[in-house]
């Protein structure tokens, strides 16, 4: 995360003009906010299950003049990694914090070389993988997972004969 967060509504001169150019080029970057008390002036997309999204932000607060814009991703508050969590939850993290809060956005690259998006499905297939749940009888049946880091074992057969 960036070492030093810029104070909400003052946002260096450079940066705005540096985070413009990223914007423009479709270049991620990272950026960390602190803010000393609410209304941060922000909400986020309840639909994803995973990563929260900056959905809207509202003119004349905090939020839009600390150039927080639609689309980016809350990454972390705070020492709290929010990067996979749903609004929801990053929400529920935040309300349990006391100000000030250090609020840090990701804005993503949008335009993925072709082959980039290849090997993420890829990436994804080869960490989705089965779990069967055998006990309690009530919680019997195969759920889908997706494993953060996973290599399949080497196959391997075992044949026993009893005689």
């Amino acid at each position: 995360y960036p070492a030093v967060p810029y104070n909400a509504g003052k946002v260096p001169s450079d940066l705005v003009n540096q985070r413009a150019q990223n914007r423009a080029k479709k270049i991620g970057f990272i950026y960390a906010v602190r803010f000393r008390s609410g209304p941060i002036g922000v909400s986020f997309d309840n639909m994803l299950s995973t990563g929260t999204k900056v959905e809207r932000v509202f003119p004349g607060l905090q939020a839009h003049d600390s150039d927080i814009q639609v689309g980016d991703y809350l990454i972390a508050i705070n020492s709290h990694n929010t990067t996979s969590l749903s609004a929801r939850a990053s929400l529920k993290i935040m309300q349990d914090l006391p100000w000030p809060r250090v609020l840090v956005f990701e804005m993503r690259a949008t335009d993925q070389p072709e082959n980039m998006k290849i090997q993420t499905e890829k990436e994804l297939e080869r960490r989705a993988g089965n779990m069967t749940f055998l006990y309690p009888p009530t919680l019997t049946g195969n759920i889908p997972m997706l494993f953060s880091s996973w290599t399949p074992l080497p196959s391997f057969s075992l044949s026993l004969s009893l005689s």
